[in-house]
């Protein structure tokens, strides 16, 4: 006997729930698309609508390797493994939106080129912290070598602690991880 609950089925919203929603997305100046586990395979098609709406991606831990680490619209984790770019945007937005679709492009908006502008940042003092000289040898170094030499399918196991936030930060994983 199994102690797994089936999975949920899926409550559609009305037409009436998404004018309501599409209206709120509409008036706000700075959005941000909060990403779970969720989005499954998704996370190339979630570039894709966040590139073509200008709405950058702020991710929970569990959506590690869903999306692309190298899009510049990707800000990583918020709160307590946050990227800087990401908590600041996340503190910043005025709607966090999971999902939607629109027909046209967004004009490239200066919220969003700011929040990447900011992650750029991040990521290069990230890396620079990756290849400073060390002596101990220090976490970001071991990290560094872990992506090197790690399978494109491995999987890998992280205790608790500050090895989780180090792991968001800095270990590089795709779909193909576990």
């Amino acid at each position: 006997m199994s102690h797994i609950p089936a999975p949920r089925q899926p409550t559609l919203p009305t037409d009436e729930e998404v004018k309501n929603v599409l209206d709120l997305i509409k008036a706000a100046k700075r959005l941000v698309i909060h990403v779970g586990c969720g989005i499954g395979a998704g996370g190339e098609k979630l570039v894709e609508l966040s590139k073509k709406l200008q709405i950058p991606l702020v991710l929970t831990g569990l959506a590690k390797g869903l999306v692309p680490e190298e899009y510049e619209g990707n800000l990583g984790y918020a709160n307590r493994a946050a990227c800087k770019a990401a908590d600041e945007a996340f503190a910043a937005t005025d709607f966090v939106e999971k999902a939607l679709e629109l027909s046209e492009p967004a004009e490239s908006l200066p919220s969003f080129r700011a929040v990447v502008a900011a992650n750029k940042n991040w990521q290069e003092y990230m890396t620079k912290m990756t290849n400073r000289p060390s002596d101990p040898l220090e976490f970001d170094a071991v990290y560094k070598e872990i992506n090197r030499i790690a399978e494109e399918d491995a999987l890998f196991s992280i205790d608790v602690g500050d090895n989780i936030i180090n792991s968001f930060r800095y270990l590089h994983l795709t779909p193909k991880n576990k």
